[in-house]
């Protein structure tokens, strides 16, 4: 069974805020920022949605967690509402922390993953709750989250950006 060519997908951001009313429409090449809960939708209807982060203790089993680091997760949605089956093993999620920017490392473990798998079939979701490791001397409140859908270049990269907990 052969996977359905997907048009070239240009974001458009959509609102699942009860006051948001409209959606706009942004470059193909250009990556834009979403708030935390909301959700991003694609023109060919994939739809990403980054909750906010939320502190939480690592089990003894979590790997990549740093005592005295400030320890965050939250969940990745995925909804296919293409019309055929969408790849996730490519996609991506990637952060930064403070006001510089900086590279967070990711925590696995119990209930936390590090990754998509596998592929969604139209009309369905997959969500993944990821964790992350915040150093103790990051500079500043500022947390993004950098969701990219496949590593080939079909999507733009999307980031939800807000601030730690």
């Amino acid at each position: 069974m052969s996977t359905p060519a997907v048009s070239p997908a240009s974001p458009s951001p959509v609102s699942t805020a009860p006051s948001a009313s409209s959606a706009s429409t942004a470059p193909s090449n250009q990556v834009s920022t979403t708030k935390f809960g909301d959700t991003f939708a694609y023109q060919d209807g994939l739809q990403v949605k980054v909750e906010g982060p939320a502190v939480f203790t690592p089990s003894d089993v979590d790997a990549g967690a740093t005592p005295g680091d400030k320890t965050v997760k939250l969940a990745v949605t995925l909804t296919n509402g293409t019309s055929g089956v969408f790849d996730a093993s490519g996609v991506t999620v990637r952060a930064t922390a403070g006001d510089n920017g900086r590279q967070v490392g990711t925590i696995a473990g119990e209930g936390l993953g590090i990754d998509f798998a596998g592929t969604i079939v139209a009309g369905a979701s997959q969500t993944v709750t990821f964790g992350f490791d915040i150093p103790k001397d990051t500079v500043g409140n500022k947390f993004d989250v950098e969701v990219d859908p496949d590593f080939i270049g079909k999507y733009v990269s999307e980031h939800w950006v807000g601030t730690l907990p």
